[in-house]
């Protein structure tokens, strides 16, 4: 609400709408006091970090005797 009500007074023509908003502004607001502040998202590529991920085995088979 502080933020919402701070973001209204400075910009006086903005409306909000919370059922279908045309935007969203995200804000974190960190540890040491600083705060990010988003208004636009963009989507990475997902997944595990590049480095992260062990190692694995897969076997398949296909086989009508085949114990696996």
């Amino acid at each position: 609400r502080e933020i919402g009500g701070r973001l209204l007074a400075a910009f006086p023509a903005l409306t909000v709408d919370v059922h279908e908003p045309k935007c969203t502004v995200r804000v974190d607001i960190r540890e040491n006091g600083a705060a990010l502040v988003c208004g636009e998202e963009v989507k990475g590529a997902g997944g595990m970090p590049v480095g992260t991920g062990g190692k694995g085995l897969l076997l398949i088979s296909g086989g009508i005797d085949s114990p696996v």
